[in-house]
């Protein structure tokens, strides 16, 4: 039997997977080595799986940030949901490589710093409440 649970739309915010694929090129490879540019269904991840991953980080800035991101910040809000996107996939599909790699390492540094960023410029307009 299977569950299909409801889906909330993303925020006009969110990154594509484009998007995504544009920061980790080396996972939108497709079974003949072929680089896609984005996910697929013979991509690893398969762009069903990223679209999950996605969905988690806005998912993250959305509780983070608790309300809805200002037009404003829109643009770094989307930067950061791709760069923590990079870093669950990442996560997900080289976990026995994590700790040696330099991408992964590198887009978590990316997301703390534009996290960090973030935080400072919606606390200063008062616009949110950062946890």
């Amino acid at each position: 039997m299977t569950i299909i649970l409801p889906v909330s739309p993303l925020p006009s915010w969110a990154p594509t997977l484009n998007e995504v694929g544009a920061l980790i090129t080396t996972r939108t490879r497709d079974s003949s080595g072929v680089e896609l540019g984005t996910f697929s269904e013979d991509t690893r991840p398969t762009d069903i799986q990223a679209g999950h991953l996605l969905k988690m980080a806005v998912g993250e800035i959305e509780d983070k940030v608790r309300r809805d991101i200002p037009i404003r910040y829109e643009d770094d809000a989307r930067r950061l949901a791709a760069l923590r996107t990079a870093v669950l996939i990442e996560g997900s599909f080289s976990s026995d490589q994590v700790e040696s790699s330099s991408s992964a390492k590198m887009y978590q540094a990316m997301y703390l710093e534009g996290a960090d960023r973030l935080e400072r410029r919606l606390k200063v307009t008062g616009s949110v409440q950062m946890r």
